[in-house]
């Protein structure tokens, strides 16, 4: 059997509001640290692959801003998978648990804060401490006649300051 190889690109968009500029301990810095990677799947079996917040494939971000400071998190997020060549897509999808954050770089839920990364949902960095980690994974689903080749995508972190 060939094998369906799957990737996806991620890449950090900061999204700044409009207000004056600050010094750079104002600023939101958004760094990948892992991609999400779904692995190498079978071709010829349809099969469903989740990755889930605790999993070691899950994409992996960290948010570095302003002590105290409110921001919104979401994702621009792809409906499905494109084969390298372009002859075939995957679809590709996400809930209300395939996102999630915390203020600890080992924290995954239940200790963190889980949302649909497509929504969004509010986090602030605290006093102690100017980071914020991010995790993201989601739902493959493949056919039975899916053709084997290298699947990509790519997903966009959105980091909004909202206490401007």
């Amino acid at each position: 059997m060939k094998s369906i190889r799957i990737y996806i690109v991620l890449s950090g968009i900061v999204f700044l509001s409009t207000a004056p500029l600050y010094g750079q301990d104002e600023e939101l810095i958004v760094t990948t640290e892992r991609d999400l990677v779904f692995g190498t799947l079978l071709s010829g079996i349809g099969q469903i692959r989740t990755i889930e917040l605790a999993d070691q494939e899950t994409a992996f971000f960290q948010i570095s801003g302003p002590r105290r400071a409110d921001i919104y998190i979401s994702f621009l997020l792809p409906a499905s998978l494109m084969r390298i060549d372009g002859s075939g897509s995957i679809p590709l999808s996400f809930n209300e648990t395939s996102a999630g954050w915390s203020r600890r770089v080992d924290q995954v839920p239940p200790g963190g804060n889980q949302f649909h990364p497509a929504v969004g949902t509010s986090a602030a960095f605290n006093p102690g401490n100017r980071i914020v980690y991010v995790r993201l994974g989601g739902i493959i689903t493949t056919e039975p006649q899916q053709p084997a080749g290298q699947y990509m995508s790519t997903v966009t972190i959105v980091v909004d300051r909202t206490d401007l």
